[in-house]
């Protein structure tokens, strides 16, 4: 597991469940797909836990730029063909 969904974890004050992230190969990229059954699977019991983790994905969900990871909206702007004539 990635160190940052570890840090997210911590940020969230539920970094006791790291681990179990960890030993259910939940990566950063999964975040947006977890749902209340999986994380009960994987051992998150407390609701209110459950919750938090929820509403926190939705938001990394909502804050991601509409480009990949890695790619300067700066320069695909740039690089992309105009459509002004």
């Amino acid at each position: 597991m990635s160190e940052q969904v570890t840090a997210w974890l911590k940020d969230l004050e539920l970094g006791q469940y790291s681990t179990a992230f960890e030993a259910n190969a939940i990566d950063w990229v999964l975040l947006p797909e977890l749902d209340q059954e999986t994380l009960k699977d994987i051992g998150v019991s407390i609701a209110g836990h459950r919750l938090r983790i929820l509403k926190a994905a939705t938001a990394l969900t909502l804050e991601q730029p509409a480009i990949s990871p890695g790619i300067d909206a700066q320069a695909s702007r740039e690089s992309a063909p105009s459509s002004l004539s």
